[in-house]
């Protein structure tokens, strides 16, 4: 961890932060964004090589260990938090939703963006591959165990669709099985939690992939089927279902980024425009 620096800086005054190893690195973390209006990185192996920021579709982006950026101001700003898994994470989502309260709201939110790609609502990272270790404590535990002292006023979650998934690729979580009476305990819990006002997105679609193995499929939609039946009468969720998913529970292929699991930006952009019709008049 670095000292921290400062620097003068005016609104909408883009920041770009070189980061470079001097000795060989044996792990780096990554913090994936795909949607690159206000968010755009690269991580690189090379060190002669400076990327340009302004096009990376071919490298892999990311943000490199570069954990926050604190901005002093006069104004009295709230707390806006992005949290749970790679729906969010991957800037899809997101960034529509912050251009448009930048917009209509100016300077009344920092955004926060804790959402880690892999991430469940009820069990930590599976150590039974490097990769699978990067996604994370539990969600629940990553909030109860924050110790920052920032409190957001306002979190929008996208969790759930892992704890359904992560078993069925990771030895060490097979047993780690989500019914809907798990889901509605723990979110039940995470509503509570720092007095913030919560707004879920519910489970979106999946197709089984190879990764998968020999997988029942018609069990495992059942569950997502019946959890995301019992989030429709529920307060402060938003409902996916109509907007992005197929009769035959896939993706729409307009809205798929490619692998039947996340959402491209078209399909981004559509799912913050429901969202924010009926978020803006709540804050």
């Amino acid at each position: 961890m670095t000292d921290g620096f400062f620097l003068d800086i005016e609104a909408n005054q883009p920041i770009y932060v070189w980061m470079k190893a001097t000795r060989q690195q044996s792990y780096s973390d990554y913090k994936s964004t795909f949607e690159t209006t206000l968010t755009n990185a690269s991580f690189v192996r090379k060190a002669n090589l400076l990327p340009k920021l302004k096009e990376t579709t071919t490298l892999k982006k990311g943000w490199f260990c570069l954990e926050a950026i604190e901005v002093w101001s006069d104004k009295q700003v709230e707390y806006f938090e992005f949290a749970g898994d790679s729906l969010m994470e991957m800037g899809m989502i997101t960034t529509p939703i912050k251009q448009a309260l930048m917009q209509q709201m100016p300077e009344k939110y920092v955004f926060l963006e804790t959402a880690v790609s892999g991430n469940r609502l009820c069990y930590d990272a599976p150590k039974d591959t490097k990769i699978h270790a990067t996604f994370g404590n539990s969600l629940l535990k990553r909030i109860q165990q924050n110790n920052s002292g920032i409190i957001p006023t306002v979190r929008l979650v996208s969790i759930g669709a892992n704890d359904l998934m992560v078993p069925l690729i990771a030895k060490d979580a097979q047993k780690q099985i989500m019914t809907l009476d798990k889901y509605q305990i723990a979110i039940s819990q995470l509503k509570k939690l720092q007095n913030t006002q919560t707004y879920l997105l519910n489970l979106p679609p999946f197709k089984v992939q190879p990764m998968f193995g020999d997988v029942d499929v018609k069990k495992v939609q059942k569950i997502r089927q019946e959890i995301n039946q019992w989030t429709r009468i529920q307060m402060n969720y938003f409902d996916l279902t109509p907007i992005i998913e197929t009769v035959s529970c896939e993706t729409k292929a307009e809205y798929d980024f490619g692998d039947q699991m996340h959402l491209n930006q078209l399909g981004g952009k559509k799912v913050a425009q429901v969202i924010l019709l009926d978020l803006i008049n709540k804050l």
